[in-house]
């Protein structure tokens, strides 16, 4: 592959790779298209042809163009992560159908809480409480959030923060997500920690001393060591808090 090919990928808009790979001429002016065209780049360029962030960023911008068609058509969350596994055929190894249902369900649930938080703002209502769906399946993470009051101008300045971003590590780590795991070390070591993965590390955020998972209307006993203020610092502010979450965001008025 020509060096100048390489330039394209490195330094061309992602929003217009994202078009050439979906192969979306809405929104490329003609002489962009012949461009990517005279220079052959592939509609599905490997990881070798360019920086592993360049890459990352790629399969990031296509995955979230693909949901967002997805979401915009109407389509369900199946269908949707049928989509990006035709998507990323061969790109991804070893990826299931369940996967890609993460990842829809990651997006879309990131684009509606986002709606709900800037209907909020032009409302004029500064807080906002997390609300859990507290049932056998809900995880420690949700009903340990469940009930919290967090601020919503906070919250969207952490959205603003992440849409400057295109390295998917550095976005994961502004908006991160909650790893429930044992804790090794410690006065609780033994017990299940709420942990939250930062660039130096895990961080344990909160204490699992009784969980209610398993049970309906039992949030359990989920002792935090970080406030809601020091919480929304870590990005922690809006759904998903996790894979598959089903939490949602209710206005205090």
């Amino acid at each position: 592959m020509s060096s100048m090919t390489i330039w394209v990928h490195e330094k061309t808009p992602l929003r217009l790779v994202v078009a050439f790979r979906l192969g979306r001429r809405r929104g490329v002016t003609p002489w962009s298209w012949r461009v990517l065209h005279t220079l052959r780049l592939a509609k599905y360029p490997s990881p070798q042809s360019m920086s592993i962030s360049g890459w990352s960023a790629l399969l990031s911008a296509t995955a979230r163009e693909i949901v967002s068609r997805g979401v915009s058509e109407g389509l369900g969350s199946d269908a949707v992560a049928r989509q990006l596994q035709r998507a990323f055929r061969g790109q991804l190894a070893g990826r299931t159908t369940s996967y890609y249902g993460v990842v829809a369900n990651a997006f879309s649930n990131r684009a509606r809480s986002f709606s709900q938080l800037v209907t909020m703002r032009d409302a004029g209502i500064d807080t906002y409480t997390i609300e859990a769906v507290l049932d056998e399946r809900t995880t420690n993470i949700c009903r340990g959030l469940h009930g919290k009051t967090l601020q919503v101008s906070r919250t969207l300045t952490t959205f603003d923060e992440v849409e400057k971003l295109e390295d998917p590590a550095a976005i994961k780590r502004a908006q991160p997500w909650f790893v429930e795991k044992l804790i090794g070390s410690g006065p609780d070591a033994g017990k299940r920690g709420l942990f939250l993965p930062g660039k130096g590390g895990s961080r344990l955020a909160a204490v699992v001393d009784r969980s209610g998972v398993g049970r309906s209307d039992v949030v359990g006993s989920i002792r935090w060591g970080m406030s809601n203020k020091s919480l929304q610092n870590q990005g922690v502010g809006s759904p998903p808090y996790h894979g598959n979450c089903r939490t949602t965001l209710l206005p205090d008025v």
